[in-house]
């Protein structure tokens, strides 16, 4: 697995925006960083209408007070590939979810450090053993400014 991630002594917004190898995670990155510049933006601010036709390779999670995920939506290029559909599940429940603990800490880590992620990784499909994607990771923040809640962004890439 390769990532980028930004933040000090990481990349640069610009760099993984000009590492994206597709549209679907490149223009949802534009949108994010059009929300507030390269500021976190508050969950308010993302509109679900904006991001179109793209919204289907999105999932967003909400980092509960015990430490716990919720997702609160994941779109059907997700729940296509994953073979169930999280939206309103605690990740702690989701029992066909693989890799739990090691994509736990990814969120905890993202948010905790308030960066934005880039992972190409191969993940296991629901039609074949494992498919490359690319993951986008994007933080934003609470009412109080916590950042809490991730936009993720996901699509196929070719190695």
């Amino acid at each position: 697995m390769k990532s980028l991630v930004s933040g000090e002594g990481g990349s640069t917004l610009d760099e993984i925006q000009n590492a994206l190898p597709g549209n679907i995670v490149s223009r949802i990155l534009r949108y994010w960083r059009g929300l507030s510049g390269d500021l976190i933006p508050a969950k308010e601010d993302f509109d679900p209408v904006e991001v179109g036709a793209d919204l289907s390779h999105i999932f967003l999670v909400e980092q509960l007070s015990d430490g716990d995920y919720l997702f609160r939506v994941s779109g059907t290029f997700i729940v296509n590939g994953a073979g169930f559909d999280a939206t309103m599940h605690r990740m702690s429940k989701c029992e066909k979810m693989l890799g739990k603990e090691e994509i736990k800490q990814i969120y905890d880590q993202t948010l905790a450090l308030e960066t934005v992620r880039l992972d190409f990784l191969r993940i296991p499909w629901r039609d074949r053993d494992w498919s490359p994607v690319v993951r986008l990771l994007l933080p934003l923040r609470d009412s109080s400014g916590t950042a809490r809640f991730l936009i993720g962004a996901s699509e196929p890439w070719s190695p």
